[in-house]
């Protein structure tokens, strides 16, 4: 069962863990309680899955055992995850089981294929980028992190804000939390504000999340980058953590990506993130995504928010089966061999 590990300073939040045997995704921004804590209350998760199968009367829930002196002023009803239509209770969380998974996954993989093949004098050319500049040991967190978990999604007009799919005023979070099966391998990306001007980000494997983060929560890394961003000297408690994670070098420099948004890695991760997001428009079947999920067809936003994780996941797991983009090891291990090989997992990016 995947764990999920809270960053108080990680939003908008994206992770994958498990409730109930059920892996979920919160793609979310959110403020006080987050979603998976709500769900995690009661009888709440065992009403949403009932739910979900089968919108049901206020009547046929109570005959099943699930009494509430007033439904409409559930928690459940305030933070915007059960709504009633023409006096049924419907489940605002999706519950995609195997069958469903499997047929949305054979969807993605197509797509992820089409995605490389269409963009790739893109990759090339972002490749060459990253070997001109230095950078090419960063690859797979900007790859992954910065094209496909970042930019694309503006590319795609997605955002926490617009793909809530059921909205009320008195909601503490944004944005799409789903539940499925069956549980795969993946990588995401957490990221942390760094002063004002910056933001710390880093990719993680299911393998390797708590080791990284404790890297970089715990240590004394974080300091250190900020007092390196605002051109103040650091400690030697700063710099025996930044050596003995690869985040300086022998001559003192930092071996992470400090981006802009105007530099050459940032420009051609923008190209190569718009060919992405025009290559899935271009096959994108909303029908088909909201029957295999079984969302309704003006949700648009929503499916695309769960069927490009699914497609993410077949990119990174494509590119490194063909060799073109393994994944480090760093990702793939609990502790790596050279913990040197920490920094190269990160980046920084201006805001």
């Amino acid at each position: 069962m995947r764990r999920l590990l809270l960053l108080i300073c990680l939003i908008p939040f994206i992770a994958y863990a498990a409730i109930n045997d059920w892996s979920y995704v919160p793609f979310i921004s959110y403020s006080g309680q987050s979603p998976d804590e709500v769900i995690k209350q009661g009888r709440n998760f065992e009403l949403l899955k009932k739910l979900w199968d089968k919108p049901q009367s206020f009547d046929s829930l109570e005959i099943s055992g699930f009494e509430f002196a007033d439904i409409d002023t559930t928690l459940l009803m305030r933070q915007g995850m059960v709504y009633c239509n023409n006096g049924e209770y419907h489940s605002a969380i999706p519950f995609i089981d195997s069958i469903a998974m499997n047929s949305l996954r054979t969807q993605a993989n197509l797509m992820a294929k089409n995605i490389i093949e269409d963009t790739r004098p893109q990759m090339q050319v972002f490749l060459a980028t990253l070997d001109s500049v230095g950078y090419r040991a960063s690859a797979f967190p900007l790859v992954h992190s910065l094209v496909f978990d970042d930019i694309i999604w503006g590319h795609l007009n997605v955002s926490q804000q617009n793909s809530t799919i059921c909205h009320t005023d008195s909601m503490t979070w944004n944005g799409v939390f789903y539940f499925f099966r069956p549980e795969i391998e993946v990588y995401g990306t957490n990221g942390m504000g760094l002063g004002d001007k910056h933001r710390f980000k880093f990719a993680w494997g299911e393998n390797s999340n708590a080791y990284l983060c404790t890297v970089f929560i715990k240590t004394n890394i974080i300091k250190a980058l900020k007092n390196l961003l605002k051109g103040e000297d650091l400690t030697p408690e700063m710099l025996q953590d930044c050596h003995k994670f690869g985040v300086l070098d022998e001559n003192q420099r930092l071996t992470i990506p400090v981006l802009d948004g105007n530099d050459a890695i940032s420009k051609s991760a923008g190209q190569w993130a718009k060919a992405a997001a025009n290559s899935f428009m271009q096959h994108f079947d909303i029908d088909s995504v909201a029957g295999i999920i079984g969302l309704p067809s003006d949700k648009e936003t929503a499916a695309k928010v769960i069927l490009y994780h699914e497609i993410l996941f077949e990119i990174d797991k494509i590119l490194d089966e063909t060799g073109l983009l393994p994944i480090p090891e760093i990702l793939t291990s609990s502790i790596p061999a050279d913990k040197k090989q920490t920094a190269s997992v990160a980046y920084i990016t201006t805001r």
